[in-house]
C-alpha cells in the first residue's frame, strides 16, 4: 500500500471505538436479557441473539490477531488500562506501528466475519 494510500491512524481509531462500544453495550444488554422473566417475546429473543452474534463476531476477529496485536486492541479499546501502559514494553514508533497494524488487522478481520 502507497502511503498516500495509508488509513489515517484517527479514522481507525474512531472505527475501533465505535465497535468496542457496541461490543460492550451489547455484552451489558445481553447479561441483563439473562435475567429476563419467563415467556419472552420474539423481539426480545432476536435481540438476545443479535448481541450474542455481535459479541461472538467480535471475540473471534480479537482471539485471531497475534498476541502483541490482541494486547494492544484490549488495553487500548477494551480495558481501557492507563495511557501509557506501553511505555514499559514499547518504544513510542515500535507501538504506533504495532497499534495501526493490530487496527488495519482487527478491522478486516472483523467487517469479514
Amino acid at each position: 500500500m502507497k502511503n498516500s494510500q495509508r488509513i489515517p491512524m484517527r479514522k481507525l481509531s474512531m472505527e475501533m471505538k465505535q465497535i468496542t462500544k457496541k461490543y460492550l453495550t451489547s455484552q451489558i444488554r445481553q447479561k441483563l436479557s439473562q435475567a429476563d422473566r419467563p415467556g419472552s417475546s420474539p423481539e426480545e429473543e432476536q435481540r438476545k441473539i443479535s448481541y450474542q452474534s455481535y459479541i461472538d463476531a467480535f471475540d473471534l476477529a480479537l482471539s485471531a490477531l497475534e498476541p502483541t496485536h490482541r494486547m494492544i486492541i484490549h488495553n487500548d479499546y477494551i480495558h481501557l488500562t492507563f495511557a501509557f501502559w506501553w511505555e514499559q514494553k514499547y518504544s513510542r514508533s515500535t507501538y504506533y506501528r504495532h497499534k495501526y497494524e493490530a487496527l488495519i488487522q482487527f478491522l478486516s478481520l472483523f467487517a469479514n466475519l
